[in-house]
């Protein structure tokens, strides 16, 4: 249970370390690719996240 409220944690911290990059990143046109890259990584710690509270819902005893 500790590993997945860790990941929980990390997927966090990993989303909105993408956030923050990615505003750096907007607006020029040699940046789509990186904004690309990092808008996917985004979305995978999101995903990650979700499947992590997912298992921690669905290991807790009612």
């Amino acid at each position: 249970m500790q590993t997945i409220n860790k990941t929980v944690k990390e997927a966090k911290n990993v989303s909105q370390f993408g956030v923050s990059l990615e505003s750096e990143n907007v607006g020029n046109p040699d940046n789509v690719e990186i904004n690309m890259v990092l808008e996917s990584l985004r979305r995978i710690a999101e995903y990650s996240g979700d499947i992590a509270e997912a298992s921690i819902n669905m290991n807790v005893k009612i």
